[in-house]
């Protein structure tokens, strides 16, 4: 039996990206209306139950056992806007995670003179991203455009959800980084477990992305 656990904010933004695909623009369109709204996975009672509950649970730094967020991650990929679930999910992740401590530390490192004030501000992300991700910056105290990330296989999902969910984890360093260090640029996924990489590896990158 798997034994691994997961940060409750890593479910908790998944059902959230999902709820706000699926929550309609025009909140009186008939669409919305009888059993056509069950259809809607994030319109359900059931779902904003979940979502309050992994909110609370993130909020005390909670964690989740991984075949529950392992289950709740497939069923998300299952869906044809998959890669918009993850993408918002990763963002919403960042947001929820930058509380006001992290983002009270990254502002005072700001007032600190020369390089030690981006170094604190680094390790306040380096901590975020093991902490809520599991995932090992590199070469964090360095370069902006010089930084690696890493994700052992024993934070990991189940490999056949790495090349959907890893969407969700690039989104999220990006937007650690860019709130250190106004990083304007991406992470770039160029090793995936679930597609034959020993590890999970991404590094900055500020122009065009070549392929996964």
């Amino acid at each position: 039996m798997d034994k691994r656990t997961h940060h409750a904010a890593i479910p908790y933004s998944i059902l959230a990206a999902v709820r706000g695909l699926d929550l309609p623009s025009d909140p009186e369109s008939d669409i919305y209306e009888g059993e056509r709204a069950v259809r809607k996975l994030g319109v359900s009672g059931t779902v904003a139950a979940q979502i309050e509950r992994y909110r609370r649970l993130a909020k005390s730094d909670s964690l989740v056992e991984a075949g529950e967020v392992s289950a709740l991650a497939r069923l998300a990929a299952r869906r044809k806007d998959a890669a918009l679930v993850f993408d918002d999910a990763g963002r919403r992740l960042a947001r929820f995670s930058l509380d006001t401590r992290a983002r009270l530390a990254i502002a005072v490192s700001r007032a600190v003179p020369g390089s030690w004030g981006k170094r604190i501000s680094r390790a306040v992300i380096a901590k975020l991203a093991r902490r809520v991700l599991g995932v090992e910056l590199e070469n964090s105290a360095t370069a902006v455009d010089n930084v690696t990330a890493l994700l052992p296989p024993s934070a990991a999902l189940s490999p056949d959800l790495q090349p959907s969910v890893c969407t969700l984890y690039g989104v999220a360093l990006a937007e650690f980084l860019r709130a250190a260090d106004h990083f304007d640029g991406a992470f770039e996924h160029f090793s995936c477990q679930g597609r034959g990489g020993d590890v999970c590896r991404w590094r900055t990158v500020t122009g065009p992305r070549s392929e996964d």
